[in-house]
């Protein structure tokens, strides 16, 4: 082992920070966004589709993650791929990372109706009968007070759904998507020290989770504070 090439290795593996991160926001944005939708239909009990949403959010929720990117990387380009052809459009644009950001936002959105349906239930009957008081439409009601507060009973579990997200991006490599981790693999391979480089990879996820614990964690807090607030002014 030669721990001199420790810090090199460290530097190398943190290049790969910022491209990780924004796929994981992408990701997360994008799944918040099918996982409210899916919550309200799901919470309005819409016949069939309350029935499909349950079944999607069972499947996706518990076929492991690695299992659902081979799946999509294969079924994608032999499906969608040869339609695209047909269509005239090339089928690189589904490439491994398009295949890796569509199969975590399906497997997210799962994740993230249910959390979103029960933060939505878990809002005060008093805040809906105060929107109603304030002549608040359905609409504004949801925009003015029901959607504000639910997301601070949903942070905690975006929160950690996000590094989760991050840390479940790792697993990428398998259809050869750059990451920390596929970073730490390339490196290793060049001269075979697996323990330092890997030493630094662990490093890097750590420093990384971390930091990003303590801002979000720091976001949350002003966020309640800023509730509380409103509400003892209210």
């Amino acid at each position: 082992m030669d721990w001199s090439k420790f810090p090199d290795d460290l530097i190398q593996i943190a290049g790969a920070v910022p491209l990780v991160l924004v796929r994981a926001l992408a990701i997360l944005l994008i799944s918040i966004v099918f996982g409210t939708i899916f919550a309200f239909v799901s919470r309005a009990r819409i016949p069939v589709a309350a029935q499909v949403l349950a079944v999607y959010s069972s499947f996706f929720r518990g076929v492991p993650i690695l299992v659902q990117i081979l799946f999509w990387y294969y079924f994608l380009p032999t499906t969608v791929g040869r339609s695209l052809g047909a269509l005239g459009l090339s089928a690189q644009i589904l490439s491994a990372d398009v295949v890796v950001i569509f199969t975590f936002v399906l497997c997210y959105s799962a994740y993230l109706m249910q959390t979103i349906g029960a933060a939505l239930s878990s809002v005060d009957s008093e805040q809906r009968l105060l929107a109603e008081t304030l002549g608040y439409s359905t609409v504004q009601a949801h925009i003015h007070v029901i959607f504000p507060e639910a997301l601070v009973y949903a942070l905690p579990n975006i929160f950690n759904m996000f590094l989760n997200i991050l840390k479940a991006l790792s697993m990428g490599f398998v259809v050869s998507v750059i990451d920390i981790f596929a970073k730490a693999k390339i490196i290793a391979g060049t001269y075979g020290d697996y323990m330092v480089v890997y030493a630094a990879d662990a490093v890097v996820y750590w420093a990384l989770c971390g930091i990003l614990y303590l801002m979000l964690n720091q976001f949350g807090n002003r966020l309640r504070g800023g509730k509380r607030a409103y509400a003892g002014e209210a």
